[in-house]
């Protein structure tokens, strides 16, 4: 199956970066093809994945302010509507770029995941609080 995960953050440290990372590799050792989504471009992907890295340029919107290495980090209702249509956009030409997925996983970025739904798919459904699973059975 071609999974598509979209993370949108780095692939080390805690929470939901740590949580991304095992769940691809998983997924990699169960045999599926994975298209993940994220701004780690040194990640190790093991066989299998593919690491897509959109060009977002310094700016990357977070939920709770932190630093991260190469990047200025600002909480979402800091941006300007300029870095949000950037980063919008940005994520949005590399998902269209990428191999339409069988499933997708989309956490956090409720933005990327209305937009995601939208185009792709016929049906999605809350994961958890914060994910949300997309099955795309137009992409069969």
């Amino acid at each position: 199956m071609r999974i598509l995960i979209f993370h949108g953050y780095l692939l080390r440290g805690t929470g939901s970066n740590i949580y991304n990372a095992e769940l691809v590799r998983a997924l990699a050792r169960l045999g599926h093809e994975v298209h993940l989504f994220c701004q780690d471009p040194d990640w190790e992907a093991p066989e299998g994945v593919t690491v897509h890295v959109p060009d977002i340029g310094r700016v990357l919107p977070v939920y709770v302010a932190d630093s991260y290495d190469g990047f200025d980090a600002k909480v979402y209702p800091d941006l300007t509507d300029a870095e949000l249509e950037h980063y919008i956009e940005a994520n949005v030409e590399a998902v269209r770029a990428a191999p339409v997925p069988d499933a997708a996983l989309v956490g956090f970025s409720c933005i990327i995941a209305s937009w995601f739904c939208a185009t792709h798919c016929a049906s999605a459904r809350r994961f958890s609080r914060s994910a949300l699973l997309v099955d795309c059975p137009s992409a069969r």
